[in-house]
C-alpha cells in the first residue's frame, strides 16, 4: 500500500478544519502508512501502582489558645503541605513530582490550604512565614534524575536492559513531567505520518526518530545539537513544536544567542530534556564555550537567578533549532565546535501545499500518545548503537558544504602549509596566502581575524609557535615560527 497524498481543495472560501473529525469529512479517511500499524509496546509490561496512597494526619494544624482563641500550629502545618503536596526546594524553585512550581502557585495554595483547615485569621501574615519556612526546611541541594526513568503523565516508565516496564500511577519526586500518558493501545498516527512524509526525505525519517527519542532521557550522551534546515514555511518547525508538546514542562522554548550571552538565560535549562530556538537566525553566535558545555555536559555549567545565589548544575539539556541557514560563530573555527552540529534538511515546500489551521495543536490531540511510543522505538536505537544518532548522506554533504565556506582553514593549512623548524612565516604572509587559495578554490573568504584565530588555537597542534618578533626588513612581526608555505605557493609571498 502506498500513501496516499492529500491536498486541500483550491477555493476562496476555504475554513480550515480545527478538529480530526472536520478534516476527515472534508478530505476523507486518510490512508496509513504500512499494511500494519508496529508494536512500539513490545517489551513494555505495565505494573498498576495506583493503590500507593499515604494517609495524611492533619489534625492538630489549628487549636486554641488558653482564651479560647484560634491558633495555628505553623510546624505542623507545613509538614502537612509539604507531604500533601509533595513538594521540594531547590536553587530557587519549588518542586513536586509534576515539575516545578512557581513561587505565586506556591503562595495561592498555602492560602487556600489555611481557609480549608478553618483558618479565619490574617491570610498574609501566615502565608509569607510558612512560605519561608517551607523553603528552609524542604530545601534540597539536587533533584534527583534516572537516565532510566521516564516521568510521564500518568506513571513512570523504568527502561530496563532488556524488559521496560511501565508502573501506572508511580511518580517519583522529579524536576521534570512530560506532558503525555503511556497508553498500551495500538492506534494510527495519519495527521503525524502525513507531516512526517512531507516534510522529510525517507532517509532523514530514522534520524528524527532517534532524535525525538533521545530527548526523551536526562543524557547527553550523542554529544550534538541539532538544527532543522530549510527555506520557510516548509514545515521545520514542526518538530520542535511536537517534542514541546509531548515533553511539557521538561522542555524551554529559547534563542540560542540569548542563551549564550545573556546573564540569566543559562537557568531556563536547568532541569530542561530540551532548549527549542523556533527562529533561528542567520547572525553568527558571539561566544560557544557554554554552548559546547551544553551539548557535551561534561562539566558543571554556573547559572543564576534573580535574587537568589549563583549555583552549578549538571545539564542534561538537549539543543534544537529551526533555521533557514546552518548555525555559525564569528570566532569559533574548530572542528570542535562544528563537529557536535547535527543538521536535518526539510524537503523544499510544495507550491500547491496550503497550511492547516492548527495542525500541530492537532497531531498533539489526537496523536500524542503513540507519537511518543514511536519515538521509544528510537531511544532504543540509539542506546543499542552507542548513543550514535543516524546521519543521512544528505545531512553529510550539507555539512560539508557548509563547513567549506566556514570552516575550511584546516583544508588551507595542508595544502599550503608544510611545518620546518628553521622557517617563519608571518601573519601577513599568511592573509594573503588565504585569499590566493580561495580565489583559486572558489571559497567565501572568512575575515583575517578569524584565519589568525584558528592559526593561535591550534599553533600547539600542528607544531609551531607564535612570535611577535619576526624579523622583515629591518622590522619586527607577528607571525609563526615552524611554518613554512609549500613551494608551489611561494610566488604569493609578499614584500614589507
Amino acid at each position: 500500500m502506498t500513501k496516499k497524498q492529500i491536498e486541500l481543495t483550491d477555493t476562496t472560501e476555504y475554513t480550515p478544519p480545527t478538529t480530526f473529525e472536520e478534516w476527515v469529512s472534508i478530505h476523507g479517511e486518510p490512508e496509513y502508512l504500512g499494511e500494519v500499524t508496529p508494536s512500539y509496546t513490545k517489551g513494555i509490561r505495565v505494573e498498576d501502582c495506583t493503590d500507593n496512597d499515604e494517609q495524611i494526619d492533619t489534625d492538630g494544624i489549628i487549636t486554641e489558645d488558653k482564651n479560647g482563641n484560634p491558633q495555628l500550629n505553623y510546624k505542623k502545618f507545613v509538614d502537612v503541605f509539604a507531604k500533601v503536596n509533595n513538594c521540594v526546594y531547590c536553587n530557587g524553585v519549588f518542586y513536586n513530582p509534576d515539575g516545578a512550581i512557581s513561587n505565586q502557585s506556591i503562595r495561592r495554595d498555602i492560602a487556600n490550604s489555611l481557609g480549608d483547615a478553618g483558618w479565619c485569621g490574617k491570610i498574609d501574615t501566615p502565608t509569607n512565614s510558612i512560605f519561608q519556612t517551607l523553603k528552609d526546611m524542604y530545601a534540597v541541594d539536587e533533584l534527583p534524575v534516572n537516565e532510566r526513568v521516564i516521568p510521564l503523565a500518568n506513571g513512570d516508565l523504568h527502561i530496563g536492559k532488556g524488559e521496560w516496564v511501565f508502573r501506572l500511577g508511580e511518580k517519583k519526586h522529579s524536576p521534570y513531567r512530560l506532558s503525555v500518558n503511556y497508553i498500551p493501545a495500538e492506534k494510527p498516527t495519519p495527521l503525524f505520518d502525513k507531516w512526517l512524509n512531507d516534510v522529510f526525505a525517507p532517509e532523514d525519517i530514522p534520524t528524527v526518530q532517534e532524535i525525538m527519542g533521545y530527548c526523551l532521557i536526562p543524557t547527553t550522551a550523542a554529544g550534538e545539537a541539532f538544527f532543522i534546515v530549510g527555506d520557510g514555511e516548509a514545515g521545520k518547525s514542526g518538530l520542535g513544536t511536537i517534542l514541546m508538546g509531548i515533553l511539557g514542562n521538561a522542555s524551554v522554548s529559547v534563542e540560542t544567542q540569548q542563551l549564550v550571552t545573556k546573564q540569566f538565560q543559562v537557568a531556563d535549562v536547568e532541569h530542561k530534556l530540551l532548549a527549542y530556538d523556533d527562529d533561528r537566525g542567520s547572525a553568527a553566535l558571539s561566544e560557544t564555550g557554554l554552548l559546547k558545555k551544553l551539548i557535551t555536559a561534561d562539566t558543571p555549567i554556573r547559572a543564576e537567578r534573580k535574587y537568589c545565589d549563583p549555583h552549578q548544575f549538571n545539564s542534561y539539556c538537549r539543543i534544537l533549532a529551526s533555521a533557514n541557514f546552518m548555525l555559525s560563530s564569528l570566532y569559533d573555527d574548530s572542528n570542535g565546535f562544528f563537529r557536535r552540529l547535527h543538521p536535518i534538511l526539510v524537503k523544499p515546500k510544495q507550491p500547491d501545499r496550503k497550511v492547516i489551521n492548527k495542525f500541530y495543536e492537532l497531531i498533539l490531540e489526537q496523536e500524542k500518545e503513540q507519537i511518543f511510543k514511536w519515538a521509544l522505538v528510537g531511544l532504543r536505537r540509539v542506546m543499542n548503537n552507542g548513543w550514535k544518532i543516524s546521519w543521512s548522506e544528505r545531512s553529510r554533504n550539507y555539512m560539508k558544504a557548509n563547513k567549506s565556506n566556514a570552516v575550511h582553514f584546516e583544508d588551507f593549512f595542508n595544502e599550503t602549509c608544510e611545518v620546518e623548524v628553521n622557517c617563519d612565516t608571518t601573519a601577513a604572509e599568511i592573509t594573503k596566502l588565504y585569499r590566493k587559495w580561495c580565489a583559486e578554490n572558489g571559497i567565501k573568504e572568512a575575515s583575517d581575524r578569524r584565519l589568525l584565530n584558528w592559526f593561535a588555537d591550534n599553533a600547539e597542534k600542528i607544531g609551531v609557535r607564535r612570535s611577535e618578533h619576526l624579523a622583515r626588513n629591518g622590522k619586527r612581526l607577528r607571525g609563526y615560527v615552524g611554518l613554512k608555505i609549500r613551494p608551489e605557493w611561494k610566488n604569493v609571498s609578499i614584500v614589507l
